[in-house]
């Protein structure tokens, strides 16, 4: 039995600095959660069983949209959900 992890519902905003179009917001969500299920994948085998967080609170990703690329945002916002997400476990 592989161990699974599921997000039912994510909110995500982007505040400061300029507009972000609302495509490449999703684009940034996306590739978010693709990091966090590669960076979780070793800890869901450790963990041994199911789990269930019903809230998880991320605190502010401090990125700049206007000279970091979508990939690096998409990284610092999944290290910080998956420190939240261990902290739960």
């Amino acid at each position: 039995m592989t161990a699974k992890l599921e997000f039912g519902e994510v909110r995500m905003s982007y505040a400061g600095g300029r507009r972000t179009d609302a495509a490449r917001a999703e684009a940034i969500s996306r590739l978010t959660f693709e990091h966090v299920e590669r960076l979780m994948t070793p800890a869901l085998g450790r963990l041994g069983g199911d789990r269930r967080v019903r809230h998880l609170s991320v605190g502010p990703v401090h990125v700049s949209l206007e000279t970091m690329d979508d990939e690096a945002i998409a990284r610092a916002s999944a290290l910080e959900i998956y420190r939240a997400l261990l902290g739960e476990f």
